[in-house]
């Protein structure tokens, strides 16, 4: 559809509001405007966006609809710009709001940051390319998981609610909400139907289709007995298994992780018969144990860490490794092994 290629821009009195959508996603932002006469048509995006970047920030510009042209001019400069009729833009239909409720948009930015890395991209099972939003009395919490590794933040709402939501938002709506968020610092709305969500911050509003299915059970791998805990310095262990990730091999990435007598040693080798080896003491005194993780996995999960510290424990029989800040008790992070 070339109209996607455009945005609306509607005029009103005082205001003018411009309309971008993809139909998965919609964003609307509003100006303040000196507006002699209403109306609305479309544009090319791109090119209006370049036009405008390219003038000086001060610059004042005036817009003016002639049959099928929309004329822009500043100072000496002038441009025309090619248009399609409004009526032809594509409705996004959000549906009747089933809940609706307030957030921070520096701890739902917090949220999305801390868990979107995870999220898949373009896996056959298309509920886990997105993010799973759980609302229940006063917790948000969010998940993302590719099948390999999840991600999990938790949250506390000013304003509790009385019925449980789980909704799965898409990966390209989380991938834009973060980056409009970037730029806000506002509460934040959000409203919520059975087959859209929208978030409402200051002149922005952001719409998204959700996705229509059932979101993996991820609580029986916290059920899991711990058996071995570890507590390291997050710039260590980080720098650590940098280093010895370079050479790993470069499509699985892997790399060892050997559990011995207050010594843990990590180790890795690739195709190419090289190798690499380092020793970190730790605190330990029980047996043996050998366990093989994805480094980039581990990695991106650390690096997610805000602390000094980092704990990384292990289930009792399937060696999964559940990584938390010590600082930060909402976040935590889970890496599945891989077969040594």
């Amino acid at each position: 559809m070339a109209i996607l290629s455009n945005v609306l821009v509607n005029v009103k009195i005082d205001f003018i509001e411009i309309t971008g959508t993809d139909l998965e996603i919609q964003l609307i932002a509003i100006s303040k405007s000196n507006v002699e006469q209403e109306g609305q048509v479309t544009v090319p995006a791109r090119k209006l966006l370049d036009i405008c970047k390219l003038l000086p920030e001060t610059a004042s510009i005036r817009v003016q609809l002639t049959r099928d042209k929309l004329n822009l001019s500043s100072g000496r400069s002038r441009f025309k710009l090619s248009t399609i009729n409004a009526k032809e833009y594509p409705d996004f239909s959000t549906g009747d709001y089933l809940y609706e409720l307030s957030f921070n948009s520096k701890k739902f930015r917090t949220l999305l940051k801390k868990t979107s890395y995870c999220m898949a991209n373009q896996d056959v099972r298309y509920f886990l390319n997105g993010l799973l939003l759980q609302v229940s009395g006063s917790n948000i919490t969010g998940v993302a998981s590719d099948g390999h590794r999840l991600a999990l933040y938790r949250e506390i709402l000013e304003s509790p609610i009385s019925e449980d939501i789980q909704i799965i938002l898409p990966r390209k709506g989380v991938l834009e909400l973060a980056r409009i968020l970037e730029i806000l610092d506002e509460n934040i709305n959000l409203r919520i139907s059975s087959n859209t969500v929208e978030v409402l911050c200051g002149n922005i509003l952001f719409s998204s289709k959700l996705i229509d299915g059932k979101f993996p059970d991820f609580k029986n791998v916290f059920d899991q007995n711990i058996s071995r805990s570890f507590l390291f310095s997050t710039k260590e262990i980080k720098a650590t298994l940098a280093r010895i990730s370079v050479l790993s091999n470069e499509i699985l990435r892997s790399i060892t992780l050997n559990f011995s007598n207050n010594i843990l040693k990590i180790s890795s080798n690739n195709t190419e018969h090289e190798e690499g080896y380092e020793e970190i003491d730790i605190d330990y005194e029980g047996d043996n144990f050998e366990v093989a993780f994805n480094s980039g996995y581990l990695l991106d999960a650390i690096n997610n860490v805000d602390s000094d510290n980092v704990s990384l424990m292990f289930t009792e029989k399937t060696n999964i490794c559940l990584i938390e800040d010590q600082v930060d008790k909402n976040l935590t992070f889970v890496v599945m092994p891989m077969r040594l």
